[in-house]
Order: C-alpha cells, then sequence, then structure tokens
C-alpha cells in the first residue's frame, strides 16, 4: 500500500506502464519463497484494497453516509476480486453495473456511441477532474 501509484491524488489511471511483467518480476524477485499462488491472491486483495483506499480517500465524506457503489470494467467479472471489493464495503450496496440496458459488456460500446453524438453536436465530451485534461473539450475526429 505504499506504492506511489496508490498513494497519487485524481486525477490517474492505472495502467501497463506501471503495473505489467516488470513489476511482476520484481515482486517474483523480492519475495521468491513465496507460492505463485498465493502471490497472485495477495495481488488480487491488494487490487481491491488500493481501490477501497482511494475511494474512502478521495470521497466526499458526506457522500459515504448515503454510499452505494456500481462497479464496471472487465476486472469486475473476476468473481474473487469482486468479492474482495464488497468486504471492503460491508455494509454499504455494491453491485456491477447493469442499468438501463448499460451493462460491464455493452458500456463502452455506448461510450463510443455517445462520443460521436457529443463530437457531432460540438458539445464538450471530457471530464478534466477525472482525466486530469487542462480544459474540457470535444473530442473526436469525423471522417468521411
Amino acid at each position: 500500500m505504499e506504492d506511489h501509484f496508490i498513494n497519487k491524488k485524481p486525477p490517474k489511471s492505472a495502467s501497463t506502464e506501471i503495473y505489467n511483467d516488470k513489476y511482476i518480476s520484481n515482486i517474483k524477485n523480492n519475495f521468491s519463497n513465496i507460492n505463485e499462488y498465493d502471490m497472485l491472491r495477495t495481488l488480487v486483495n491488494f487490487t481491491a484494497v488500493s481501490i477501497a483506499e482511494n475511494i474512502r480517500n478521495y470521497i466526499n465524506k458526506i457522500y459515504l453516509s448515503d454510499f452505494r457503489l456500481i462497479i464496471s470494467g472487465g476486472g469486475v467479472k473476476n468473481d474473487i476480486l469482486f468479492s474482495d471489493i464488497k468486504r471492503e464495503f460491508e455494509g454499504f450496496e455494491v453491485s456491477k453495473l447493469d442499468m438501463c440496458g448499460l451493462t460491464i459488456d455493452n458500456k463502452e460500446a455506448f461510450l463510443m456511441c455517445l462520443l460521436g453524438y457529443t463530437k457531432i453536436k460540438n458539445i464538450t465530451n471530457n471530464l478534466p477532474s477525472v482525466t486530469g485534461a487542462f480544459k474540457e473539450i470535444v473530442c473526436g475526429e469525423l471522417y468521411e
């Protein structure tokens, strides 16, 4: 939990630039006496705990009194990860994205349609508070 990225303030997004084969190799080299299955299980739990820690640290405490967590993304298909996240938020409602026909399986297609619509209508479609961009802009390109 002392990992630099975990403690970095939002906006941020984790990717294979940080958590990759080299990252795993370093862990394996430093803890060669640990069974690889135990290590994998620990990394899954680390993911859940780091997500929970960031939510607790960076969401206004006022909202935590009426907190509901809706999870999306491929990781939610990992039953162990989903279970670990639910355990981290015991006492709160935690569910997978599934509302008004929008699911974890079709959200990216929906968002691409939304991106196209906002481009055509010239509506800003980025969130600097989430992405770290310097200003709101209309993203996307049209090709005919």
